[in-house]
């Protein structure tokens, strides 16, 4: 049996637990007409498939008793796909963002497709102004199911937890929210958890959803953008090792 070091129990896993992963970059300045249309042309040709759809938004207005509806105007949405699926860019004339399903193949690749995408998106986004970036990642850890008692154990593989009194104990689903900003990062990190459906047999999941955001109200070059997303993936990266135990970590080598 080869012993595992301290080495092995680290990025870059084997297997990362990662089944999905989103970065967004939504703008300060009022929708631009066309502005969906225009960027998926210019970059639908790196993608397989081109869908529209409307997004349509809807006011409800009670006054003294009466009940009015209003409607906005309906709003282009361009999503471009792989053929599997897993790569994905969905453009609106406020924002675009882009995922990746598992499997998760790695930053480095992530985040060039983001960076090709971006070049060929210059005339139309070079001069926008960004409110917020937002990254992503979600991630299903699988943890054994227990006989006869039927119940996982989902504390030796997660630090964060929600403490139950006995009567509560063991519970058959729970959902928590955290939120914490860095102010010396310029950064604000939702962590969230929760039980998923499981996908392996005799295994419970549960999910580990860290969204990681920045805030900017100007535009930014290539080299300012890549600057903030590295400094958010490492964040991530911080919160994701704090909240996993080393048996996690081995179920991922």
């Amino acid at each position: 049996m080869v012993k595992k070091d301290k080495l092995k129990l680290g990025p870059p896993y084997v297997s990362p637990p990662i089944f999905e992963c989103v970065m967004e970059l939504r703008f300060r300045d009022l929708p631009r007409a066309k502005f969906a249309e225009k960027a998926a042309r210019r970059i639908k040709g790196y993608y397989d498939h081109c869908q529209t759809e409307h997004l349509v938004n809807y006011e409800v207005v009670i006054d003294e008793g009466s009940v009015k509806t209003n409607a906005s105007e309906p709003s282009p949405v361009m999503k471009l796909t792989s053929n599997d699926q897993t790569d994905t860019c969905t453009l609106a004339n406020d924002k675009i963002y882009w995922a990746r399903l598992a499997p998760y193949k790695g930053w480095d690749e992530f985040v060039s497709r983001i960076e090709r995408d971006l070049d060929a998106l210059k005339k139309d986004v070079g001069h926008r102004t960004l409110e917020r970036i937002g990254l992503r990642f979600r991630n299903r850890i699988d943890v054994p199911v227990e006989e006869p008692k039927n119940i996982c154990r989902y504390e030796d593989y997660m630090h964060v937890r929600i403490d139950l009194p006995d009567l509560l104990d063991p519970t058959s689903g729970y959902e928590w929210r955290v939120r914490k900003d860095f102010p010396d990062l310029g950064l604000t990190a939702v962590v969230m958890s929760g039980v998923l459906e499981p996908v392996l047999p005799k295994m419970g999941a549960f999910l580990l959803d860290i969204d990681v955001s920045s805030m900017v109200g100007e535009s930014l070059d290539r080299a300012d953008l890549k600057f903030r997303l590295d400094k958010m993936r490492k964040l991530k990266n911080d919160i994701f090792e704090n909240s996993v135990t080393d048996l996690a970590r081995e179920s991922f080598c």
